[in-house]
């Protein structure tokens, strides 16, 4: 369907890898901590915990959010979810 709608409407398209969709939502409600990365030195008395901004792959709220983000915008496009 949304490939029948950007040949109507003339729209540039691009494949994208599923494993990277889940990167791009940002965390709003959500606040998420992970370690260190490996390689990174805390300042002293620093925080030993990074605070994410947006969605990493393999993070329990990565599918949740990713669907937010579709739903979102495919509904800004006046399109509804069938019953």
């Amino acid at each position: 369907m949304l490939l029948a709608m950007a040949a109507i409407r003339d729209w540039q398209t691009e494949q994208t890898d599923p494993v990277t969709a889940f990167l791009d939502p940002e965390l709003v409600d959500d606040d998420v901590y992970v370690g260190m990365p490996e390689g990174m030195v805390a300042p002293a008395g620093g925080p030993w915990a990074c605070k994410l901004r947006s969605s990493l792959y393999g993070l329990n709220e990565a599918p949740r959010l990713w669907y937010e983000h579709i739903d979102n915008f495919l509904r800004s496009l006046g399109l509804l979810r069938c019953d």
